[in-house]
């Protein structure tokens, strides 16, 4: 028991985007996880044609990443603006 109490926390990188639901309430969305449900609506706007996954998965990381500088209080919902 002792053992437990010594550990110092170690201090990480964010893995998750905040979200705020339709009620207001903030979640937290693991980033790939996010990422992944982002490129997934941007295949099915495009009809899931073959050959643009990589590019999906690229705009929806760009995406996150600008998302990410510009702080929480704008983050969109998980699907919000692509369902």
């Amino acid at each position: 028991m002792a053992d437990e109490k010594s550990k110092v926390p170690v201090k990480t990188e964010p893995t998750s985007a905040p979200a705020v639901t339709g009620e207001g309430v903030t979640v937290s969305v693991p980033k790939e996880e996010w990422i992944a449900e982002v490129a997934y609506f941007r295949a099915e706007a495009r009809g899931f044609e073959p050959g643009g996954e990589l590019d999906d998965w690229l705009a929806a990381e760009a995406e996150y990443e600008a998302m990410a500088r510009e702080g929480s209080a704008s983050s969109p919902s998980m699907g919000a603006e692509h369902g």
